[in-house]
């Protein structure tokens, strides 16, 4: 689906599995929008890294990674993870090109992964009611102090 949570109805169908991709995204496409896209190789690596950001600062990273079953693909888990430099800076340079002036956003998530090129790509941001991983290492009482700070 075009908006999904934690892969919700994400199939990965080989490429010459045109009957059965056809009909999940028949199933999809009945209930709303949905969203085709070429499998990254890589999420079964290092997977889709998350970077939080709370008032314009990197607060922590999460590593998603996919988990194939017979009933498709959910995600695998939340673990969190250390960023690389050059991950840090692609997330930053998404955020530094947003069109918003003035103070940080108050919180963001820049989801990402490794392109079959080697190259980091976007695989979305998230802005408006993201999950936000707050179980992860004082990161609540972070997102709360950025909170805070706003208000003050």
């Amino acid at each position: 689906p075009a908006v999904s949570a934690g892969s919700h109805a994400t199939k990965k169908t080989l490429a010459d599995a045109h009957g059965d991709a056809q009909a999940h995204l028949d199933a999809i496409v009945a209930r709303g929008d949905a969203m085709v896209q070429p499998y990254l190789t890589s999420v079964e690596g290092r997977g889709e890294i998350s970077l939080v950001f709370f008032d314009g600062d990197h607060s922590h990273s999460i590593r998603k990674h996919p988990q194939l079953t017979p009933a498709g693909i959910v995600n695998g888990g939340e673990p969190r993870i250390d960023t690389t430099d050059e991950e840090r800076r692609f997330a930053r340079a998404v955020l530094d090109a947003l069109p918003f002036a003035g103070e940080p956003l108050l919180y963001a998530r820049v989801d990402l992964v490794r392109a079959d090129d080697g190259g980091l790509a976007l695989m979305e941001l998230e802005v408006v009611e993201p999950s936000l991983f707050l179980a992860q290492g004082g990161a609540a009482a972070r997102f709360a102090e950025a909170i805070a700070k706003r208000v003050r």
